[in-house]
């Protein structure tokens, strides 16, 4: 319903996106937790000519719950000192 009044924010045409998440490292372990980090890097192409690019490192907090994983908790720290418009990506 939302879409229809006009007033959500949608991307016309979709943009390509792809996500590299390397580095991956088990910092603690628990009965109830998991925390670990990793570094990744976003790309995201609109238009065929406009590309962004994000990098940087994640920290996450998850939950055990029923024998799979839930996220509790994400800390990301970017590389970069300025934003463009399409860090909502991440959100």
């Amino acid at each position: 319903a939302r879409l229809e009044t006009g007033m959500a924010l949608v991307e016309s045409p979709r943009a390509a996106s792809q996500r590299v998440v390397s580095d991956v490292h088990i910092l603690s372990t628990g009965t109830e937790f998991v925390e670990a980090r990793s570094s990744f890097i976003v790309v995201q192409v609109r238009d065929e000519q406009n590309e962004t690019q994000f990098s940087g490192r994640r920290t996450d907090r998850l939950r055990v719950v029923d024998g799979g994983l839930r996220i509790l908790r994400r800390d990301i720290l970017l590389v970069h000192y300025v934003l463009s418009r399409t860090i909502s990506l991440f959100f």
